[in-house]
């Protein structure tokens, strides 16, 4: 009778869940939706008897020791499956359990100097998450940490930070467990350093894939120095080439546009043309951007302004004259000339410029030979 009375209410409830070894994570902000979680048959057969023979409390050779109880990890923290098991889950980190259901992390905002807590929630991010700013100097060492704001962990906040405010931060690209190289951009005391992984460098940039075939420095360490960079102009990049994928507008491609041509992304190099011709951005053309587009060889975008008919002489004019690059831009700005100016006078006026410019370009070159 004794065995049968056990096996009748087999298994017993769990008793206090104990803590989770690690530190706790703190000022953590989690946002969780509940997961069914069914029960299998024998499980819903047992909870029927039970109710219908009454709840039984077990005696002391019904519950199993210590040393007989299967451990089982009070959090899941595998990458691969963040869901986290309730029944025997406990974590003072603000993980909430519950008898029949689990829970699965869907957005948090951490801020901890523990490392524990914090690979805790890195493991279940597959995307593009901001990172607890980090300006470690050497392994070992704790190091002084920064949290970037929370409106940073928005990818699309990204783009109104001024190089100012990012000075200092450490951003996380992708999957933080699985990142293996840091890009540290700008000089000074305060870089801004990005994790990022070299796959997706690889596949996206040419530049980088050289690096790494050539056993260069920098692939070895898992380091790369840009101190001359605009941190703002990387991300922009970035957030091109990491999931959801930005669509460039006018002015990231302007604020991208050396490090394509420097790194070598000839099918972002298209892409830039496109968004850079495209004449809804007409009001935002600039000579300053069209000598920068044609030192980077789209000298072809500037063509295209000038080929548009809307596109005012004038305009035409003024960003010949006040550009540097002269020799890059003549054979575009001659478009003007059939296709975009609206009087003879404009059209000479025109002409005139490139004739001084091109003497004065010359002169420069001469005396620099005789120097």
């Amino acid at each position: 009778m004794a065995s049968s009375s056990s096996s009748s209410n087999w298994p017993p409830p769990a008793g206090p869940p104990a803590p989770l070894p690690t530190s706790p994570v703190e000022d953590s902000t989690i946002e969780y939706h509940q997961v069914v979680q069914f029960s299998s048959g024998e499980e819903n057969q047992m909870e029927a008897r039970e109710d219908e023979e009454g709840y039984h409390e077990p005696d002391s050779s019904d519950v199993p020791t210590e040393e007989e109880e299967d451990p089982t990890p009070a959090v899941v923290t595998s990458p691969t499956s963040p869901y986290i098991p309730s029944r025997r889950s406990s974590s003072t980190s603000g993980l909430v359990t519950s008898g029949g259901s689990g829970y699965y992390l869907t957005a948090a905002t951490v801020h901890s100097p523990h490392p524990p807590g914090e690979q805790l929630m890195a493991s279940m991010f597959p995307d593009v998450i901001s990172a607890i700013g980090d300006t470690r100097q050497s392994e070992g060492s704790a190091g002084s940490r920064q949290g970037v704001p929370e409106e940073a962990s928005d990818v699309e906040s990204w783009r109104d930070y001024s190089n100012d405010l990012l000075a200092g931060k450490s951003i996380f690209f992708g999957h933080r467990a699985s990142v293996n190289v840091m890009l540290v951009i700008g000089g000074g005391n305060k870089p801004t350093t990005l994790h990022t992984h070299w796959e997706v460098l690889c596949s996206s940039f040419s530049y980088f894939e050289n690096m790494k075939d050539c056993r260069m420095k920098e692939s070895v360490e898992g380091v790369a120095h840009f101190p001359t960079d605009s941190p703002r102009a990387w991300l922009t990049l970035l957030k091109r080439v990491y999931p959801p994928y930005r669509q460039l507008a006018f002015t990231d491609a302007v604020e991208i546009v050396s490090l394509v041509d420097r790194l070598q992304a000839s099918w972002l190099s298209r892409e830039l043309q496109g968004v850079l011709s495209d004449e809804s951005y007409g009001d935002q053309r600039t000579p300053a951007i069209a000598d920068m587009l044609a030192a980077h060889g789209l000298s072809e975008v500037v063509a295209s302004w000038f080929n548009e008919k809307y596109w005012p002489a004038l305009n035409a004019w003024r960003c010949v004259s006040e550009c540097k690059n002269v020799q890059a831009l003549r054979c575009a700005a001659l478009y003007v000339c059939h296709e975009a100016a609206s009087t003879k006078s404009q059209v000479e006026q025109l002409r005139k410029t490139l004739r001084d410019a091109k003497m004065e370009s010359r002169g420069r070159q001469n005396r620099i030979s005789r120097m």
